[in-house]
């Protein structure tokens, strides 16, 4: 009887393994989709910016974190002026690639030392 028992609970322990892994797997090919996604939406869109604000804001949010880091970069080496008013300005204050928006805003308002 216990002999039954442990085979069972040996036959449960790998199904709940294999949901593991298939769980796992799924995750890691769902965030390789995302990154080429964001990595082929992300070349033909960065360099069609026609600066705006609207129009940075919108594509910053459409962006994983990796490439917001990209474009923050791509706007610090390339945009000088920027035209228009950001559609929520306290997005500014979140988080890291947001305060690298607030010191490139400061530049572009003419704030910045």
């Amino acid at each position: 009887m216990i002999g039954r028992i442990l085979i069972f609970l040996k036959n449960i322990m790998l199904i709940v393994f294999g949901i593991l892994i298939l769980f796992s797997i799924f995750f890691v090919i769902k965030e390789i989709y995302d990154f080429i996604n964001n990595y082929i939406f992300f070349n033909k869109q960065y360099s069609k910016i026609k600066s705006t604000r609207e129009e940075i804001y919108n594509l910053y949010f459409k962006l994983i974190p990796y490439f917001q880091n990209k474009f923050i970069n791509y706007l610090e080496n390339h945009m000088t002026e920027i035209t228009g008013e950001w559609p929520d300005e306290t997005f500014l204050n979140a988080d890291q690639g947001h305060v690298r928006l607030a010191k490139l805003e400061e530049k572009w308002r003419g704030l910045a030392k």
